[in-house]
C-alpha cells in the first residue's frame, strides 16, 4: 500500500529561498523573481494567473502566481470556449 506522502513531491529548497509568511516586496517585478528563483529551484516555473487593476488608472493592485501547471491558461480557455461556441 503507498504512504500518502508518496504522492506528493516535497522539493528540496534551501530555508532561505522558500516563501514564508509575510514576505514583503517593494515591487511586483521583485515578487515575480523571488518566486520565479523559488520555483527553479524547486523543479517547476510560476505563472500569473490572475491580476487585478484599477479600473480608472489601470494600475496593478494584485497579481496572483501559480505553478506552471495549476489550472487553465487564459489560452487554453479561450480555447475551450470557442472550441463550445463552434459546436453549439
Amino acid at each position: 500500500m503507498a504512504n500518502a506522502l508518496d504522492e506528493f513531491y516535497i522539493p528540496q529548497v534551501k530555508d532561505e529561498k522558500k516563501p514564508k509568511a509575510g514576505l514583503a516586496f517593494q515591487s511586483l517585478d521583485e515578487t515575480y523573481e523571488f518566486y520565479n528563483d523559488y520555483a527553479k529551484d524547486a523543479g517547476f516555473s510560476v505563472r500569473i494567473s490572475k491580476e487585478k487593476k484599477k479600473k480608472k488608472t489601470g494600475e496593478v493592485v494584485w497579481k496572483r502566481y501559480v505553478c506552471f501547471k495549476e489550472g487553465e491558461t487564459d489560452e487554453t480557455w479561450r480555447k475551450k470556449k470557442k472550441t463550445v461556441s463552434l459546436h453549439k
